[in-house]
């Protein structure tokens, strides 16, 4: 996520990168800060460019302490039916020239809390349906701290919904990604959240 951010900073035209409060020495950090100060070292680097996130509290000491802090991030956002089959729109603002590059994989996921099986969800990049994507459950993050360190489960709170993006369709410059609620589960009353919309770009490492 930070070479990406950083790659579109370079995109737009800066020559450096400040790392403010990263408190990094030679064993840590290291990697990312021989990497992020030029387009060049960033080249062919694996990364992650992800839509713009709000920091919603609304409630303990810290309640609206952020309100004013990226008011205009795309998610976290609620997924509601609509008369129109509409829905949040996230821009992701891709700086890898995949193409030149020739990027090994590139795949697109979004992250939605409280889905679960009878929803029916529609993604769309750059207005173009997308088909058949893959669907699984985010069991990694519900098992973050787990002290037994061993998936108590088989299903979890959030789904990745994925698809892999061709190097023609992730071109340099801003795409959209729609995420549409078709159909919400009869059974369940609260809210689907979209959570996060990225795009994970890897490239071929090591001899050859």
């Amino acid at each position: 996520l930070n070479r990406g951010i950083a790659n579109r900073f370079h995109q737009d035209g800066a020559h450096g990168i400040y790392s403010f409060n990263w408190h990094a020495d030679r064993s840590t950090r290291r990697e990312l800060l021989t990497q992020i100060g030029s387009p060049q070292t960033l080249r062919c680097q694996d990364k992650i460019y992800a839509a713009t996130h709000r920091i919603v509290v609304k409630e303990g000491a810290w309640r609206g302490a952020f309100r004013g802090d990226r008011i205009l991030g795309d998610v976290p956002v609620p997924l509601k039916q609509t008369l129109t089959a509409d829905g949040p729109t996230a821009n992701i603002d891709i700086a890898d020239d995949v193409q030149s590059d020739s990027a090994e994989r590139i795949e697109l996921r979004v992250r939605l809390d409280q889905w679960v099986d009878g929803d029916v969800v529609n993604l769309l990049w750059d207005g173009q349906k997308i088909d058949d994507p893959k669907i699984q459950y985010d069991i990694e993050t519900d098992q973050y701290a787990n002290p037994f360190a061993a998936n108590v489960s088989d299903v979890g709170t959030a789904v990745w919904i994925t698809s892999e993006l061709s190097s023609s369709q992730s071109r340099i410059g801003r795409h959209r990604v729609k995420v549409v609620l078709e159909k919400r589960n009869p059974k369940v009353a609260c809210d689907i959240i979209l959570t996060d919309v990225e795009v994970v770009i890897s490239y071929p490492h090591g001899p050859g």
